[in-house]
Order: structure tokens, then C-alpha cells, then sequence
């Protein structure tokens, strides 16, 4: 949950004011809206959910999704920084580059959870409330925060880069709780391996073409 979050602030120091406070504001009506949801929710049911082989597995291809956006954003920003990048590849970075996260919405009902449960007694309307005032103050300060320590756009895109390959990483083997759809086996299927190094061979040959052709 902390590297979604601080995913998602990567994500936004990439904007400028106005889109990061719209996106900021979505994010804390997401969190209000959230309240009756929270309410229902007690730490049994969380723990069923948590408990869950199918619901983790499905979270887990949600996270990979996610993840795959982010890293598709930085090798496009990246591709646009050298100076490589026709119509097609423009328009699909343009939505990429306004997408801030599938996965941060999740993370904060979940917070919004946490924090019902941290405050007992307290007014359920008024913690809503300032969970999603909250939201809506800190989040565009440590977008700035991080892009005033991180002046070179460079060093954010490898930051936002390394956080989405740590989160899926991390994600899926805590998604998946030891679960994978397949059992594992002893022994060696050679023609399965056969093909995969013959897609690798190709891939890299393919590449190596495209980029003689660029250079």
C-alpha cells in the first residue's frame, strides 16, 4: 500500500498544478464515497477477503495491469526524451501519461478502513471527512515535495520505474499467498522450453533490426 501511494505521488509530480489537484480532488470524493462501504466492512469480512484464494488472484492480475501501465509510461517517456516517438505512440503515451493508478482507489477505502478502526467512538461522517480533506492536502504536497528533491524528470521516470517493478514484485507473491494456478513439476518439458528460447531468439532479433534501423 505504501508503494501504490507513493507511486501514485511519483506519478502526479509528472503534472502540473491543475492536473494534480483535479486528480487529487477525485481522489479524496473517492474516499467520502467510500464511508458506507468502510462502515459495512468489519475486520472479520477483511480478513475473509484477505483469506480469499480467488479474490487475491484476480487482485494480483489488477496489480500486474496496473503495474504494466506504469512501467509502459516510463519506457515511452523515455523514448519520447530521445526523440523517438510516431503518432501512434504519442497518443497511446498521451493516455498513459493521465492515468495515475488503478490500484491507488483500493488503497485508500482500505485506509479509510483502517483509520474507522484506529478511532473508535469517533463520528464516522467527521473521520470520512478528514480522511478525504486529508487526501486532498497531502497528496499534491508530496507530488511537489518529490518533485522539488527530484529537479531532473530523468530520476523520477527511474523512480516511478523501479517503485512499479518493486510493487509488482511484492504484489503478487502477497496477492497470490503461496497459490498459483498451476502445480509445479520435476520434470523438464523440452519443447515447451524449445519454444520459449526460440520466441526469446526472435524477439531479440527483431529488436536488434529495429534498432539498426532507428540508429
Amino acid at each position: 500500500m505504501l508503494l501504490v501511494g507513493l507511486s501514485f505521488c511519483v506519478k502526479l509530480s509528472f503534472h502540473g498544478p491543475l492536473v494534480t489537484l483535479l486528480t487529487a480532488a477525485v481522489a479524496a470524493i473517492v474516499v467520502r464515497l467510500s464511508l458506507d462501504s468502510a462502515l459495512e466492512s468489519s475486520s472479520t469480512q477483511i480478513e475473509e477477503w484477505l483469506q480469499s484464494p480467488s479474490l487475491m488472484l484476480d487482485t494480483a492480475v489488477l496489480l500486474t495491469i496496473d503495474v504494466m501501465f506504469q512501467i509502459a509510461y516510463c519506457c515511452m517517456a523515455a523514448d519520447g526524451c530521445a526523440g523517438r516517438r510516431n503518432l501512434f505512440a504519442k497518443v497511446i503515451y498521451g493516455i498513459l501519461y493521465y492515468i495515475p493508478g488503478l490500484l491507488i482507489f483500493p488503497v485508500l477505502c482500505a485506509m479509510l478502513v483502517e483509520v474507522i478502526f484506529a478511532f473508535p467512538g469517533v463520528d464516522f461522517g467527521l473521520l470520512g471527512w478528514l480522511t478525504a480533506g486529508s487526501v486532498l492536502v497531502v497528496t499534491p504536497l508530496l507530488a511537489w515535495l518529490i518533485r522539488y528533491l527530484l529537479e531532473e524528470r530523468e530520476l523520477r521516470l527511474e523512480l516511478l520505474f523501479m517503485l512499479s517493478a518493486l510493487t509488482g514484485i511484492l504484489g503478487i507473491i502477497a496477492c497470490v499467498n503461496g497459490r498459483t494456478a498451476t502445480e509445479g513439476i520435476s520434470e523438464v518439458n523440452f519443447p515447451a522450453l524449445g519454444a520459449i528460447a526460440a520466441l526469446l531468439t526472435a524477439g531479440t532479433l527483431v529488436g536488434l533490426i529495429l534498432y539498426n534501423r532507428h540508429k
